[in-house]
Formats: C-alpha cells, structure tokens, sequence
C-alpha cells in the first residue's frame, strides 16, 4: 500500500469512526512515528527539504531573505505561532495556516500563504512510508 492509500485508508477509518456517533466528539492522533514513518532523521528536516525545493522553483517571487534562511524561519514561525495562541486563545494548538500566516507575514508575503501549505504537504507525503510493523 502507497503512502497516499495509507493516509486515504486512515482518513476512511477516522470518518467511520467520526460519523458513528451523534455526539460531538473530539479526536486527536499522533501518526507520526506510530502508524506513518518519515525518510528523513528529523521531522524539521522537511523544511530544509522545502528550502532547497525553493531554491530550484523560479515559478514564483519569494524574499531571498526567507529563501536563505527558510528552514530556521519556519521552525521560529511555529513557535510564535503557538505562543500567540496561548495568549490569544489560552492553548497551544495551531494548524499549518497559523503557521504560516505568522511567518509570511514578517517577510510582507501572505499572498503566497497557499504555495506554502501545499509545498509542505507535498514534501511531507514524498518523505512518509507506512509503518512496515
């Protein structure tokens, strides 16, 4: 089974599972390491992967200043955004769009908000691999 038919496969059952019950549920996984596996060391490897992937894309104007310093940005940019949230809402949990928002905005470049979120996912999926156990 490929990555993406594991992931399609889990999101089938997590539905089931949602729509199974009339009560408002919340569920909340860690997939990661657990049920999917990353070919990279380190889960922050992927944004170096973005980085270089930036590096070779002349399809768009991005800040050279964020293109050299890409990885380490958005790492920053997690945290800030998660500090935001427990100021703004009390909690830590944010999604890819927080992020994202808070780092494209220090380089005035939110018009660019979607070609982040859809890079991320697409390296993500290239470097995941299901769980062989």
């Amino acid at each position: 089974m490929s990555t993406i038919h594991a992931i399609q496969h889990l999101e089938s059952i997590l539905l089931n599972i949602l729509s199974s019950t009339s009560r408002s549920v919340i569920l909340s996984l860690d997939i990661f390491d657990t049920i999917l596996w990353r070919l990279v060391p380190k889960p922050a490897d992927v944004f170096t992967l973005m980085q270089n992937s930036i590096l070779q894309d002349k399809s768009v104007v991005i800040p050279q200043r964020l293109i050299t310093h890409f990885a380490q940005a958005r790492q920053e940019a997690e945290r800030s955004a998660r500090d935001l949230a427990r100021k703004d809402r009390l909690s830590s949990e944010i999604n890819i769009y927080d992020i994202y928002k808070t780092l494209l905005s220090i380089y005035n470049c939110l018009h660019l908000l979607n070609y982040f979120v859809e890079l991320e996912f697409n390296i993500e999926c290239s470097v995941l691999f299901k769980n062989p156990q």
